[in-house]
């Protein structure tokens, strides 16, 4: 098994498939622009290649990291929902609640982590997240 965000070259992806059963594929943001503002870096690639490796039937799950302020919005995930319809080589899609696990990590590596006061979502959002999410299709699992 593979956790992986899929912002690699196809050639390296593809190189690990023979080895996988099973990838667990991150998807942020669909729209290009906010997913460069809330992580830094494009997704073009990592959507391109999870089109590549649902038309060649590769199994793998979809994991949305579910963040206020970022992709946690009704239009936001309507938009991961119809991209990941899509797949049709998905197994699920898993909604893996944003948490502040991350702070002590942060503070040892002298880092300040710009999310410290964001509330984690109760379990009404995430509930009607996964009411929107369900809409690809897929069996959804809350991690």
């Amino acid at each position: 098994m593979v956790d992986t965000a899929g912002d690699v070259e196809w050639a390296a992806l593809e190189e690990i498939l023979q080895y996988t059963d099973l990838l667990l594929y991150d998807i942020k943001h669909v729209d290009d622009n906010r997913h460069q503002a809330g992580t830094g870096a494009r997704n073009t690639r990592s959507l391109q290649n999870a089109e590549r490796l649902a038309a060649l039937g590769c199994p793998f799950a979809v994991r949305v990291p579910l963040i206020p302020g970022f992709n946690a919005d009704q239009e936001s995930l309507e938009g991961i929902a119809a991209f990941v319809a899509k797949l049709r080589s998905a197994h699920y899609l898993e909604i893996v609640p944003y948490h502040r696990l991350g702070q002590p990590k942060y503070a040892g590596l002298g880092r300040s982590d710009e999310m410290w006061s964001q509330a984690p979502l109760d379990r009404e959002h995430l509930h009607a997240s996964a009411q929107i999410l369900a809409s690809a299709n897929l069996p959804i699992r809350i991690a």
